[in-house]
């Protein structure tokens, strides 16, 4: 009797870590479901600067994989040096993925042009343009015009399986 030695294929998530806000609690089944095995660090209100503070702790807790999705700036401004530190601090990634905001706040555009740019300038950066493509679907958010309703959330993690240098589906 031969025996052909059998290979796992480990989930498509294995070692993407997705970080969010609010937009991404609402995403993160769909996420979950597109990407099986990724580790999700979604928290209503996080903002940046709490990240920074707890890269240390997702380190230790093997929560860090090679591969990102960032969804952060709903809640308040970072600058591009946090950002950068952030990316830093959390180490070498094949890819990350920034995905920049929707929110009527003073901040918005200013985070979105960080979010831009340090894409442009990070090794192995895309940027996801929720901006500009959730434009075109008022139907997917909640009366506040930021935050997802089902089909919304729905809709969302399609956009991350289809950007240019996303985590593979």
């Amino acid at each position: 009797v031969t025996t052909t030695p059998t290979t796992t294929v480990p989930p498509a998530g294995q070692g993407v870590t997705v970080i969010g806000d609010s937009i991404m609690v609402d995403a993160a089944p769909y996420v979950q479901q597109m990407l099986p095995g990724a580790v999700i660090d979604a928290q209503v209100g996080q903002q940046l600067y709490q990240v920074l503070a707890e890269v240390t702790q997702l380190k230790n807790n093997g929560d860090i994989g090679d591969e990102l999705i960032l969804e952060l700036g709903t809640n308040g401004y970072f600058s591009a040096t946090q950002l950068q530190t952030l990316l830093r601090d959390l180490g070498p990634m094949k890819r990350v993925v920034l995905v920049n905001t929707r929110e009527t706040r003073p901040w918005e555009q200013e985070v979105n042009q960080i979010i831009a740019t340090v894409a442009q300038h990070w090794p192995h950066t895309t940027m996801v343009n929720w901006y500009a493509v959730s434009a075109n679907y008022p139907q997917y958010f909640e009366p506040d015009g930021a935050h997802l309703d089902p089909q919304g959330a729905q809709f969302y993690p399609s956009l991350l399986r289809h950007a240019p240098g996303s985590p593979a589906p």
